[in-house]
């Protein structure tokens, strides 16, 4: 499901739980080495700093000229985000209740 969907925040909630509590000397410990488009990709330790560097090998085949790629940290490791430049912009009518 979407990590970011804001209809259902059981599934972030979901994911930093097992993060915290799954046992980190098991070969199958899983972390998180991408965030992009609603989505946190895990991959076992071993293996996450390859999908990394192949994810920002591909960037230009991934994205277009509005993404931008970063590097941040999540539950501890370090992991790639796609992020797309959203501009905003002010809307006339308002959003809340008395804005103009």
């Amino acid at each position: 499901d979407d990590y970011f969907a804001e209809g259902w925040p059981g599934v972030s909630e979901g994911v930093q739980t097992f993060l915290r509590e799954q046992d980190a000397s098991s070969d199958l410990e899983l972390i998180p080495f991408f965030v992009g488009f609603n989505k946190v990709l895990l991959a076992p330790r071993e293996h996450a700093s390859g999908y990394m560097e192949t994810l920002l090998e591909a960037r230009d085949v991934v994205g277009d000229q509005t993404m931008r790629v970063k590097m941040s940290v999540m539950a501890e490791h370090p992991v790639v985000i796609f992020t797309e430049e959203v501009r905003c912009r002010k809307n006339v009518r308002g959003l809340l209740p008395g804005e103009a």
